[in-house]
């Protein structure tokens, strides 16, 4: 579902993944939190954050650079916590 392609069951499966219901690593996450709609980027990273990987704190802060206010305001939350 995460690489759908279909906009809503990625949203789905990335709030899944938020929720804990549902597992994704970071390889699997990162691709959707660099480019595309930006609810969707927002959830990708809320998830990368939820792995609790080292491995996804470069995507988290890379984010903080974006040019979309948004993503980085998520960013900086996800880094917070």
């Amino acid at each position: 579902a995460l690489k759908s392609g279909d906009l809503a069951r990625e949203c789905k499966a990335l709030a899944q993944v938020v929720e804990g219901t549902l597992k994704a690593g970071v390889e699997e996450l990162a691709p959707l939190a660099r480019e595309g709609n930006v609810v969707r980027r927002r959830l990708a990273l809320k998830a990368l954050a939820k792995t609790g990987d080292n491995a996804a704190l470069p995507f988290i802060e890379g984010a903080l650079r974006d040019s979309e206010n948004g993503i980085r305001c998520m960013a900086a939350e996800c880094l917070r916590t």
